[in-house]
């Protein structure tokens, strides 16, 4: 009777043992998911920052060069409608070309 008492403690003790280690494994596991979770969102945060920038940037860039557009063709009128022409020339045919199928 008492090895069977013994064996039951013994059975108990590593029952709690087990059961520590796993709950503090899944603490660690839920602290490392948070603070993944929190990077991901900081990186997010971040690289949408970064886009507006880039986007704000681009439409700088856009206005100054439609500006710059508009002063070269009230310059020089002649030239102006000549690319206009090749320009509508080049997309008509980029738009309308045939995709040969194989």
């Amino acid at each position: 009777m008492n090895n069977i008492t013994r064996t039951k403690h013994a059975v108990e003790k590593s029952a709690d043992h087990a059961n520590s280690l796993l709950d503090e494994a899944s603490e660690r596991f839920t602290g490392m998911v948070e603070d993944t979770k929190e990077k991901g969102q900081e990186l997010i945060e971040n690289a949408k920052d970064r886009g507006v920038e880039l986007l704000d940037d681009a439409q700088e860039r856009s206005q100054d060069a439609w500006r710059d557009l508009k002063k070269w063709a009230q310059k020089n009128p002649g030239a102006a409608l000549g690319w206009g022409v090749a320009a509508g020339a080049v997309l008509y045919a980029l738009l309308t070309r045939k995709v040969e199928k194989s």
